[in-house]
């Protein structure tokens, strides 16, 4: 029984969590009336500026390293 309501809580609290991702943002002026082409085109174009302003048509310049290091430290004391 205990194994039961534990699970159903689980299963609310994963079902609450993700709620929020359905929300729908827009504002009613939007959610009103469908985009025209002149809107879809500003949105790129704005988009299209912010990547170039924030440099991310440059990340594929880039080289990424990885490293892994361990640490045998022995607290404050030491000993």
């Amino acid at each position: 029984m205990m194994m039961k309501t534990l699970r159903l809580v689980f299963v609310l609290a994963i079902g609450f969590s993700f709620q929020s991702c359905l929300s729908d943002l827009r504002t009613d002026y939007n959610k009103d009336r469908e985009a025209s082409k002149a809107d879809r085109d500003k949105g790129k174009a704005l988009l299209e500026k912010a990547w170039l302003q924030q440099g991310f048509d440059k990340l594929h310049d880039h080289k990424v390293y990885s490293m892994k290091g361990t640490d045998t430290w022995e607290g404050m004391l030491g000993w």
